[in-house]
């Protein structure tokens, strides 16, 4: 968690950070770009996290630099250092693909495609809350067993779907089609340090829903929704 001093300074609520290859790396939700400090004001910052008290001049610097500002609320933090390590993913299968399904998740990808053309991005984070909130009472605790049918539908409509090799708009809309399917998971940012490079998955527990563990696993957490 960031520190704050005494007079309650904190990361903005609209940022998400992680510590990658030793450095920081920033999203901005509104506007969904990622980005990186000055050695020097990367330093500040890491000192601020580290630290019970931060350092005045530390948090002079990161205030000015737009980093931080004063809120004396409590913020809900969008970083996720305590993700578990993805260990193992699921199998596709098209076997049981019903008609309906295949077109849900076509529509899904429509919808979740015009979703992030439209809207920013920590917009599109609050509707993926107020969604699960809405379907909280029909999602189960055993529904792991929903996910191989539907990794296999979007599988099996790769080629009918717009934006279908944009990780953020597939996984956003098998996320949605996971939720009226009452199958929970997290959608997942990572990026990898250098050469830059970002990517997005679902995630439940240690199991990759959506992608290879292989591949993820070279992605440091960024954010987890």
């Amino acid at each position: 968690m960031l520190a704050m001093d005494s007079r309650g300074y904190s990361l903005r609520a609209d940022i998400a950070f992680c510590v990658a290859n030793r450095r920081v790396v920033f999203l901005n939700l509104a506007t969904a770009r990622y980005f990186a400090l000055s050695p020097t004001l990367d330093a500040a910052f890491q000192r601020t996290m580290q630290s019970e008290m931060a350092e005045p001049t530390d948090i002079a610097q990161l205030v000015e630099a737009g980093l931080m500002s004063q809120d004396f609320q409590p913020r809900r933090s969008h970083s996720a250092p305590n993700l578990p390590t993805p260990t193992r993913d699921i199998p596709c299968v098209t076997r049981s693909n019903t008609k309906r399904l295949l077109a849900h998740c076509i529509l899904a990808q429509l919808m979740a495609a015009r979703r992030l053309r439209r809207r920013t991005l920590i917009d599109t984070v609050r509707w993926i809350c107020q969604r699960r909130t809405l379907l909280s009472d029909r999602i189960s605790a055993n529904s792991e067993g929903q996910w191989p049918k539907i990794a296999g539908a979007f599988l099996a409509t790769h080629m009918l779907r717009i934006n279908s090799d944009h990780c953020l708009t597939s996984s956003l809309a098998a996320l949605d089609v996971g939720l009226s399917l009452s199958a929970d998971a997290q959608l997942v940012f990572g990026v990898y340090p250098s050469p830059f490079s970002a990517h997005s998955w679902l995630q439940a527990g240690d199991t990759v829903l959506n992608d290879r563990v292989e591949y993820v696993r070279t992605f440091t957490p960024i954010m987890a929704v």
